[in-house]
């Protein structure tokens, strides 16, 4: 089961540098880190929709950004970015 997954304000930044790409686009908004726990636990979109209780057509637009912005190319590789990218906060498994 993912916890914190995807903090949506990343770390501050050290005085003179500017976010980087990379980092802004991993960042996910609270809807799409339930999206991606309700992923990790193997639900389709409808189902995702009916826990949510949201249009099947919305949650398959979260699960877009999710894969966008975690660059993974299918659901599976985006819960196993989501879980192996907690060393930088931005999410974590839990034990």
């Amino acid at each position: 089961m993912l916890t914190d997954v995807a903090v949506a304000n990343p770390p501050p930044r050290a005085p003179g540098r500017t976010a980087s790409r990379s980092r802004t686009r991993h960042t996910l908004t609270s809807r799409e880190q339930e999206v991606l726990r309700l992923l990790a636990e193997g639900m389709k979109d409808r189902e995702i929709a009916a826990a949510l209780g949201i249009s099947v057509r919305t949650a398959e637009k979260h699960v877009e950004n999710i894969l966008r912005k975690l660059r993974a190319r299918t659901r599976f590789d985006a819960v196993q970015l989501g879980a192996s990218v907690g060393t930088n906060g931005v999410a974590h498994l839990a034990p």
